[in-house]
């Protein structure tokens, strides 16, 4: 994780880092991290937050 980190200039990353948060978003990607937190041994949710199962692109005229 510390190469990504270096890779793509983020200090969040950076493993045994505390980012000062515990949750975090990520829109392009859709997805969200909720962490008890930032040690090695915390609990975490990594979430998937898409349209679901079932969803219509925007001016489809479906419901």
């Amino acid at each position: 994780m510390d190469y990504l980190a270096d890779l793509l200039d983020d200090p969040d990353l950076k493993v045994g880092g505390d980012p000062g948060h515990t949750s975090v978003q990520y829109p392009q990607t859709r997805v969200g991290v909720m962490r008890t937190d930032c040690t090695a041994q915390s609990d975490y949710l990594r979430m998937g937050i898409d349209r679901g199962a079932h969803a219509h692109p925007r001016g489809s005229g479906q419901a």
